[in-house]
């Protein structure tokens, strides 16, 4: 869950493109007791994914399970989203594609500057 949004999402494709979740569910599943109503055991009791927005959450699930042509039509807001996603959520794939996007764009070589900073580039 992230915000008021519940994305159920099978696991095996965020576990094969995202160091954050390959480590969540090192062994394959997620060590939950469902008896206990504990986070991810169900809809009810979703994981929480706590400050992020919903909106670039459903960025980094776009790029995780379609890499589809809508990332070619990315502005540049959504690239640093991905950025920021691919840094946050270790997805290398996704950090090399937002990079190449933010490349096309125009924008203050001093914000440039700052994102080499914040995203180790």
């Amino acid at each position: 869950q992230v915000e008021n949004t519940v994305f159920r999402v099978p696991i095996k494709k965020l576990v094969d493109e995202s160091n954050f979740f390959k480590q969540m569910f090192s062994d394959g599943t997620p060590a939950i007791d469902t008896r206990n109503g504990e986070e991810g055991a169900s809809v009810d009791h979703p994981i929480a994914i706590p400050d992020e927005s919903a909106d670039d959450f459903a960025l980094l699930l776009s790029w995780v399970y379609t890499k589809s042509d809508a990332i070619a039509e990315f502005k540049n807001a959504e690239w640093r989203a991905c950025l920021r996603l691919s840094h946050k959520f270790g997805v290398p794939t996704l950090g090399r594609a937002a990079q190449n996007g933010l490349q096309s764009e125009e924008f203050d070589p001093l914000e440039k500057v700052q994102l080499c900073f914040d995203y180790d580039l």
